[in-house]
């Protein structure tokens, strides 16, 4: 735990900026993102007093209030090491202060925009205090004391006014004047059920009123546009002499305005121009039109009559809802995005309190009068709210459902959402464009053009975001940009800035399924086949590094080549994608693709073409560190018995099969050193330089692993390493590197070998290489094992854990815990280690191989610790317990979960 800065690290201050959204920046770095909603409230209330040293107790109560004393402090300290992680990387300031009754943040560490805006208010600098009051405090948080914040800072920001941007005097004369008229209009619908979690955004539109004219509310059918348009109009009536609500639906033609608007603030339809009558009604008075559906409008001369309207009349106010921008000099479009999704992780209160979530159990009420959320409900109803998008039209067509079907039995019919979202008798008829989920988006489809609508179908075989470059290559046209501005636009296309600052665009996951259902047979092939060239010439052209954003595109290529029976083309792209496997690990759902495009090359030949002989070879590697050790070595062994005499094919899965044997404990005699020497002998026929620097670094790890011969690794590793750096494969030029530190720690030079090893973890964090990290994480732990630095190794371990979880390798995983039973043992928290070194222990005998007598006695000694401190008949049932743990279970309590 830190209790006070540490002076040796370089000075860095982290601007953290809470007001309108959370993001923290120091120099180069930002952070949008802090893992949880209670890390990001965490974070917020320790920027926001930083003077103070909370107390953990006082966290744990203000964030996690209905867990258990033992839970919330573990809950803090994961939230702490979260935090840690993210605002101290190396060579900065210690950020976090924390000792074991206290938290605080290091006061010259950062500066926070909440504190400056206070200050500008504290000494009456109204521009400073408005210049840094962006928007409400942390935007999509609803906890108790942010609410409460939320309101103090938006008061403060209120009284302060806007000497600039408010015209003197014009509040007050709004004000003064909403009661000296006696015929006086107030026009607007009124609604039965309740509205949920747009509080923030309308404020916000409240208070843009006060200066805008024209303010369109812009965002895709049943994201609640004409619901939130109408409650703000009944907020700010006050202020108006005319306020009225005008639904636009069935309006089609810009010279059907003025009689539409005529109508809607009650004006007599007599003989004589409309728009006079509109004018002179309204010329001289406060007015605010509420102008609903205005879509269809906007390519017929709607926003050309909106203009001459509100230069005629400049007392008036214009809130449009609509699925497309207005285009027009002064429009300020505010985006309605839907509701805030659930975390997964959410308890029982904090999904209560979520919009999608209060809104769907509101109108299920509405149907079955005993729903409500609960612990039996609740996993289901949360995934179910974040399958529909927290589209409040979805969650209530969804909900209206409840009277007949369970939240589990909605989940289930998903997949075929447009029949379960539909509503059934009259109020279907009463407003049939959201009588179902298929009616709202086909209202959008029917305001496309021709050649927008073969773009959407181009972008229907994307899978979460694409950029404007793979939207020209499938779409094979050169103006996307202006296309995918078009469709933004229309709301049918979200853009955002991903993470590496470029702009991505994304489909609603229910319009992706509108547009492909709208697709022939001959024309999603086509397009599939376009996505698919274009996944694997962005893989060849980045060397296979692929950006972590396409994987899900990845995944879809190679899904959509196996519907398509083409299983060539899955391999080939996964043969492309090599380096992101292994940096990234492979996922359940992709090994399970590979064996469907395995089975689908090999059913007419079993020695098939080269490219199942190289995907054999890789995924044998892969498939082994994902915990499949059986299938692994079977696909090695295939790959071996099919490559016949053709030297460079057998060296290569030679290279494969030699280093699973080697990983499944063959670790003594001369033979497996042996047949290593042999398959080099291939590489030399064959020129394989890269199969050869392969088997050389594996030659070093047995001669250094098997028999601690350092000076014979030496030569080995040096070779390698000049092969590796001479083809220029810079990652496994790193894991050469890691057998070096291999060597300095045999020979018991262990702050070298830790040096080197440190060195590869640096490398792996610039290289964002996971996998590579978590390899040097193992062997740091090892070494400070060694060196008896018992602290240390369990930090480590428990890094590498965390790592090879994420990234699927079950091998690093029981790797990781079978290395952390030791350390843990002699940290005396024998109750762990007796647990964990039977879980790895059974574990490793099960998916890998047999325990060797090294293993045993390392093994026996680890319980031989334990009972020292809490007795064998103690420490006989935890072993027992430790046999039976599930990895997950196992992974939490090696983490300290």
């Amino acid at each position: 735990m830190k209790c006070e800065p540490n002076p040796s690290n370089t000075a860095a201050s982290w601007r953290i900026e809470l007001l309108g959204r959370l993001r923290a920046s120091c120099g180069d770095l930002e952070l949008t993102r802090f893992g949880s909603r209670k890390i990001s409230a965490l974070l917020a209330r320790l920027a926001m007093f930083p003077r103070r040293s909370h107390s953990r107790e006082e966290l744990i109560d203000l964030l996690w209030p209905d867990a258990d004393l033992d839970t919330g402090r573990n809950r803090l300290r994961q939230a702490l090491a979260t935090l840690r992680r993210s605002l101290e990387p190396p060579g900065l300031t210690d950020v976090l202060l924390a000792d074991r009754n206290t938290v605080r943040l290091n006061p010259v560490a950062f500066h926070c925009d909440v504190a400056e805006f206070e200050a500008c208010v504290g000494r009456r600098d109204a521009a400073g205090a408005l210049a840094l009051y962006a928007g409400e405090l942390l935007p999509g948080h609803y906890d108790e004391w942010i609410l409460e914040e939320r309101n103090r800072l938006a008061c403060l920001a209120e009284d302060l006014g806007d000497p600039v941007a408010v015209p003197a005097g014009a509040g007050l004369r709004m004000q003064a004047t909403q009661t000296t008229r006696p015929d006086r209009k107030e026009l607007l619908p009124a609604f039965v059920a309740r509205f949920f979690g747009r509080e923030p955004q309308c404020a916000l539109l409240e208070r843009m009123l006060l200066t805008e004219r024209l303010i369109t509310l812009q965002g895709a059918g049943g994201t609640g546009k004409t619901r939130l348009a109408a409650e703000v109009a009944q907020r700010v009536r006050e202020r108006f002499e005319v306020v009225a609500f005008v639904a636009l639906a069935e309006c089609s033609r810009a010279d059907e305005l003025a009689a539409r608007l005529r109508a809607a603030v009650q004006l007599p339809d007599v003989a004589g121009d409309p728009w006079e009558q509109l004018t002179l009604l309204l010329e001289g008075r406060p007015a605010l039109l509420v102008l609903d559906n205005f879509e269809q409008l906007v390519g017929q001369g709607g926003p050309d009559f909106l203009e001459r309207l509100l230069q005629r009349l400049p007392e008036l106010r214009v809130l449009v809802s609509s699925r497309r921008a207005l285009d027009l000099d002064g429009e300020r479009l505010f985006e309605v995005a839907p509701l805030p999704l659930p975390a997964a992780e959410d308890d029982l209160v904090a999904s209560a309190a979520n919009p999608s979530v209060a809104l769907f159990v509101d109108r299920a009420q509405g149907v079955r009068p005993g729903f409500a959320l609960s612990a039996a409900n609740h996993v289901e109803l949360v995934a179910l709210c974040r399958e529909l998008e927290g589209v409040p039209l979805a969650i209530e067509l969804a909900a209206s459902r409840a009277h007949a079907l369970s939240v589990a039995d909605m989940r289930a019919q998903m997949s075929q959402r447009f029949a379960l979202l539909a509503r059934k008798g009259a109020r279907a008829t009463r407003a049939p464009r959201h009588a179902s989920l298929d009616a709202a988006i086909d209202w959008s489809w029917q305001l496309l053009n021709d050649d927008e609508r073969t773009c959407l179908a181009a972008l229907s075989v994307f899978r979460e975001g694409w950029v404007a470059a793979a939207a020209g290559a499938v779409w094979a046209r050169n103006d996307a940009h202006d296309m995918l501005g078009k469709l933004v636009a229309d709301s049918l296309v979200r853009a955002e800035v991903g993470a590496d600052g470029a702009l991505r665009y994304h489909l609603f996951e229910m319009v992706r399924e509108f547009v492909a259902g709208r697709l022939d047979r001959v024309q999603r092939d086509a397009l599939r086949e376009q996505h698919r060239a274009w996944c694997l010439g962005l893989l060849r052209t980045s060397h296979s590094a692929l950006p972590a954003a396409e994987a899900p595109n990845l995944l879809q290529a190679m899904r959509s080549a196996l519907e398509d029976r083409l299983p060539r083309s899955a391999l080939l792209l996964a043969l492309a994608a090599e380096s992101h496997w292994e940096r990234r690990g492979v996922a359940p759902e992709v090994r399970q693709l590979w064996r469907d495009a395995l089975q689908q090359a090999s059913a007419p030949n079993p020695a098939a073409a080269p490219e199942v002989h190289a995907a054999r070879c890789l995924f044998a590697r892969c498939l082994y560190q994902a915990g499949e050790a059986e299938l692994a070595k079977a696909l090695a062994d295939k790959a071996v018995a099919t490559a016949g005499d053709d030297p460079t094919l057998r060296a290569q899965a030679l290279a494969v099969q030699l280093k699973l044997r080697w990983m499944d404990g063959v670790r003594r005699g001369s033979a497996l050193v042996d047949e290593v020497r042999s398959a080099l002998a291939l590489t030399a026929a064959s020129g394989d330089a890269s199969t050869r620097a392969a088997l050389l670094n594996l030659l070093g790890e047995i001669r250094v692993l098997g028999s601690a011969d350092a000076a014979g690794a030496t030569p080995c590793y040096a070779e390698a390493l000049t092969l590796f750096e001479t083809l220029g494969e810079t990652r496994r030029a790193w894991e050469v590197r890691l057998g070096q530190g291999l060597c300095e720690q045999v020979l018991g030079r262990y702050d070298a070998a830790f040096e080197i090893h440190a060195r590869v973890a640096a490398a792996a964090l610039e290289l964002d290489d996971p996998v590579l990290l978590t390899d040097a994480y193992n062997n740091m732990a090892v070494v400070c094992a060694k060196a008896h630095r018992w602290e240390a190794a369990v930090q480590h371990c428990r890094a590498q854990l965390g790592l090879a979880t994420r990234q699927y390798s079950r091998y690093m995983q029981v790797y990781a815990v079978w290395n952390l039973a030791k350390p843990l043992a002699r940290c005396r928290r024998a109750e762990a280690a007796a647990q964990l070194m039977a879980f790895s222990a059974h574990a490793w005998e099960q998916d890998f191989a047999p325990l060797t007598a090294a293993d045993r006695r390392y093994m026996q000694r680890v319980r031989r610790l334990a009972e020292v401190q809490l007795g064998p008949v103690q420490v006989a049932a935890l072993w027992a317990r430790g046999e039976r743990l599930a990895l997950a279970d196992a992974v939490a309590l090696a983490l300290g979960h």
